[in-house]
């Protein structure tokens, strides 16, 4: 999935929500041990730079395991 460091953490998680079926409320996102935890703050202040790679932790089951095979990148 690519992403723009221009975004919005609320943005990533909506689209997150639209490809993984996961709930903005049940992500826990991070980037190299670092919790991404501020939904109004850009991608770019909480370090996301290009070539970034975004983990997803859901706090639920994900449906589809296929899909957690794409990586996320800036």
């Amino acid at each position: 999935m690519l992403v723009s460091a221009n975004q919005m953490q609320k943005e990533l998680k909506i689209q997150i929500l639209h490809a993984f079926s996961v709930a903005p409320f049940k992500q826990n996102l991070s980037i190299v041990r670092k919790i991404l935890s501020d939904d109004t703050t850009m991608l770019s202040s909480l370090g996301v730079i290009a070539e970034s790679v975004i983990l997803l932790e859901a706090d639920e089951p994900i449906a589809d395991y296929t899909a957690m095979d794409d990586v996320m990148q800036v």
